[in-house]
């Protein structure tokens, strides 16, 4: 934040990136100015630390792991990477622009003419696998907060979603159609629910 800017930001994070941003802001109030989360992988305190007593039986617990360890590190090139994703469940409510966008975002050239994930399932997976624990910074958060969850979202449970209202009552807390992946598959409604909190503020 320091090096981006020296004035107060409006920060925002979708999945992994929501709980990246949530620390930011416990961190650093002093330079958020509001702060959006969108459908961020969190869990109560008992998952947490049942999670921690398991760990090495809780990817059967973890839908983002298997799933994300299932996934190729290598296509022949974005057509066929395009092809892959296309027929995968998670992304069938994506528009064909939107899935090369992710397409093209998720990719790098290699030497031998294919292209790679930018970052390895393995890699991906390991983020998963130690998701921090949330309940303490939602309680310490001292900036005004969005909190949207997509209505068919497997990662932010309705169970958590019920919880976060009561782990933080200053939150302003929404649900738009979609799932985990609603800021893609609906980018029009979703951006109106955004500007309409900020614009509020």
């Amino acid at each position: 934040l320091d090096r981006i800017s020296d004035s107060r930001v409006h920060l925002m994070g979708h999945s992994m990136g929501a709980v990246a941003a949530m620390y930011a802001a416990v961190a650093r109030p002093e330079r958020v100015a509001t702060l959006t989360l969108l459908d961020p992988v969190f869990s109560t305190d008992a998952t947490f630390f049942a999670r921690r007593l398991l760990s090495p039986f809780a990817d059967r617990k973890n839908p983002l792991v298997p799933r994300t360890l299932g996934r190729p590190e290598f296509f022949e090139d974005q057509q066929e990477a395009f092809r892959f994703y296309r027929r995968k469940r998670a992304f069938r409510a994506f528009s064909d622009d939107a899935l090369r966008d992710y397409v093209d975002a998720s990719n790098e050239p290699c030497a031998d003419g294919r292209v790679r994930l930018r970052f390895s399932p393995s890699w991906e997976a390991g983020i998963y696998r130690r998701t921090p624990r949330i309940v303490p910074g939602l309680r310490q958060l001292q900036v005004r907060t969005l909190g949207v969850r997509g209505e068919d979202s497997e990662i932010l449970s309705p169970e958590v979603w019920s919880c976060w209202a009561r782990w933080q009552p200053a939150a302003q807390l929404l649900s738009v159609p979609g799932g985990h992946l609603f800021p893609m598959e609906n980018p029009g409604p979703s951006a109106e629910v955004l500007l309409r909190f900020l614009n509020d503020g």
